[in-house]
């Protein structure tokens, strides 16, 4: 379950919007135990689908556009949302250590 799901600017795209819902099951399923603390937004962006998720903890939220037969193909879906988090992941790490570096004492020698 995730922390809150919204899907914008679907209102006259009732197709699009069912290929979103019938994806968030894999998304669900690659964010695995941090869903719950994610807040997952699906934008329509002309004839493409914008997947955005956001765990508080970045500077900004993670995003990727996919085309609406790109959902359908749950492998290739899948590898594209792992690859998002991890992404997200990483910067979020990244900048947590060099937040950490600025704030050791200089004698520390780091």
């Amino acid at each position: 379950m995730f922390k809150s799901v919204k899907y914008v600017g679907f209102e006259n795209h009732p197709d699009l919007r069912a290929r979103a819902e019938r994806a968030m099951p894999v998304v669900e399923d690659e964010l695995g135990f941090a869903a719950d603390r994610i807040a997952v937004t699906w934008q329509r962006e002309g004839h493409e689908v914008e997947l955005v998720i956001d765990d508080g903890l970045l500077d900004r939220p993670a995003r990727a556009v996919f085309i609406p037969d790109f959902l359908i193909r749950s492998d290739d879906f899948r590898q594209a949302v792992r690859h998002l988090h991890l992404d997200a992941s990483m910067g979020s790490l990244h900048r947590s250590v060099e937040q950490m570096r600025r704030n050791w004492p200089a004698e520390a020698g780091v």
